[in-house]
Order: structure tokens, then sequence, then C-alpha cells
């Protein structure tokens, strides 16, 4: 293998956390969980989302994602959840993201990073609309936990 290039798992590793982020920050965003002043809109899987510009924000959902990024670049991680709690450190929602096998899988191909693509687009969207599903937070924090 050539030591300058990536392996493949490291690339689907790549691509799968660029798409938590995305879809963690979005989470913020459409929960109200910080107000709406922090975030930007922004084109992401050719739909607009909504990104936080507050640092400690930011550094937190970074640090969180590089934790996670080196057990699934092993396909160590079955699974993320960005838990919303309660002033009493309650969950009161869950946001489950299960994650197969990133060792059947390879990043090769036009085709395949299409499908890509097209499944984080519709797994996006599916966040949106679940705030009209939800009730309305009125206070809370968020946690995000990998298994």
């Amino acid at each position: 293998m050539d030591p300058g290039k990536p392996n493949l798992n490291e690339a689907t590793a790549d691509v799968l956390c660029e798409f938590l982020e995305v879809a963690l920050h979005q989470i913020l965003y459409i929960r109200k969980l910080y107000p709406a002043g922090i975030f930007e809109k922004c084109c992401k899987y050719n739909i607009p989302v909504q990104m936080s510009q507050h640092p400690e924000v930011n550094k937190y959902i970074k640090d969180t994602i590089l934790g996670i990024k080196p057990l699934l670049s092993k396909d160590e991680v079955h699974g993320v959840t960005v838990v919303i709690l309660n002033s009493s450190n309650k969950p009161i929602e869950r946001f489950v993201f299960e994650i197969s096998s990133l060792m059947k899988k390879s990043i090769s191909g036009d085709e395949y990073l299409f499908a890509i693509e097209q499944a984080f687009r519709s797994f996006i969207l599916k966040i949106n609309i679940s705030d009209s599903l939800l009730d309305n937070i009125t206070e809370g924090m968020f946690k995000a936990m990998y298994c």
C-alpha cells in the first residue's frame, strides 16, 4: 500500500465523519438547542443545511468526531447516538446513527459516491422534518456517544 495514500477504510471514515458533523449541526439547529443566530446556511449534499459558527460548539463537535474517527477506520463503531438531555440530565430525545461494517464497503467509483451522497441527503432531510414530529424542547443540552 502506498504510504501517502489513505486506505479505503480511512477514506470511508472521512466521508462518514463529515456526514456526522453536518448531521450534528443540523440536529442542534432544528431542535433549537442553540440560538438560531449562531448558525449559517451552507450547502452540503446539494441541500441547504445550517452550520454553527460558534467556536466552542464547533470545537466540541469536531473533538467528538475526531474521537470517533480512528475507531471508524478500524471498523470498531456500530453506532453513534446523539442524546438530548433535560436540565436534570435525563434523556428526552435520541438520534441514533447505526453504522454497518465499513470493511464490507469501499469508496470506489462515481456510482458509489453518488449513492452515498443521496443517502446522506435523504437522512439530513429526515432530520429537517423530525422537528415537526417531535415536541418542543424548552431547555436541553446534548451529548454524542458511540458504541
